[in-house]
């Protein structure tokens, strides 16, 4: 900003809380945050005009909110995300009370075109399973994604294959735990960072990761959003799921622009269940509930993809 405007900008950011709030200021959430609840605040709350929240969509978090709304005269409000809000979700609908509805979206093929963003070319793999009886969602997960052996394979066959560095996301620590360990029996140099580490070892392997001295990463949600790690070549989605939200971040990891890189792959899988049919109206109907929820969280995904602009193939 000070290179850009060519004036002095205010920071209000860990130690830089002392600095004097300009024109424009800098300032961090959690350091805004940290103010409001001293009983004497040292930021100027009242005397702010304009706000423009960047990583807009987590104003719907309590803490982000109670930010947001301790501003009485910061009438001009804009907001910028690269995650799409949904106006169904009560947090979207927070983001939206704050700064006003949305009023201008820049799709990936346009920013792509400026030479903004990679486009990732996504493939589904088909994977056909036993029926899960089940109407239990926390144990159809485990017995069609954490703890399916032949979808586990598959992933390491499909991340030994593909381009490095290559990311893989799971949700769940034994799952990583069991990925890592399929990966390094197959000769592979991989390791696993996840939220239960040191925050100084999480730091080093990404560090690690970004100057290419490990190919093949296992990560947590941890590393789902706002790290810059141009160098991915290959995404590979486990943590199955249904939402559009999380599907197109665990994508952006990979779509940074880096030199020599046209392109990337994202690798998800389409868990297809052999008791599926379609009624009169081609609607998919299932026997049992587990079935219906992993496919259907699947189709979730991949629409995501194709809704976004990116091309989506599938794979037997």
């Amino acid at each position: 900003l000070e290179t850009r405007l060519r004036i002095k900008v205010g920071l209000f950011t860990g130690d830089h809380r002392q600095r004097a709030v300009m024109r424009i200021t800098v300032g961090t959430f959690q350091s805004l945050f940290a103010d409001l609840k001293k009983p004497a605040r040292t930021f100027p709350w009242a005397s702010i005009r304009a706000v423009a929240w960047d990583e807009v969509h987590v104003l719907g978090a309590k803490t982000y909110w109670t930010v947001s709304q301790a501003l009485p005269n910061a009438c001009w409000r804009y907001g910028f995300s690269s995650t799409p809000l949904q106006r169904s979700d009560k947090k979207g609908l927070l983001v939206m009370a704050s700064t006003g509805p949305v009023i201008h979206r820049v799709r990936a093929r346009e920013l792509a075109a400026r030479g903004l963003v990679t486009l990732p070319k996504v493939k589904f793999i088909h994977l056909d399973r036993p029926c899960i009886k089940t109407r239990s969602w926390p144990v159809a997960y485990k017995r069609g994604c954490t703890g399916n052996i032949q979808r586990n394979l598959e992933a390491v066959t499909r991340v030994r294959s593909m381009e490095k560095p290559s990311l893989v996301f799971i949700r769940e620590i034994a799952h990583g735990e069991a990925i890592l360990e399929l990966l390094q029996n197959a000769g592979e140099q991989a390791r696993f960072v996840n939220g239960g580490l040191p925050d100084a070892e999480q730091e080093a392997l990404v560090t690690a990761f970004k100057a290419g001295q490990i190919p093949i990463l296992v990560s947590t949600v941890v590393l789902r959003q706002g790290l810059d790690i141009p160098n991915v070549r290959t995404v590979v989605n486990l943590t199955g799921g249904s939402s559009s939200i999380d599907s197109l971040q665990k994508a952006g990891r990979g779509m940074r622009v880096a030199a020599g890189k046209l392109a990337f792959t994202v690798v998800d899988f389409l868990d297809r269940a052999r008791c599926m049919h379609e009624d009169s109206q081609g609607r998919p109907m299932f026997l049992h509930r587990g079935c219906e929820y992993l496919e259907m969280h699947a189709r979730a995904r991949k629409r995501a993809f194709v809704q976004e602009g990116f091309e989506v193939t599938e794979e037997l």
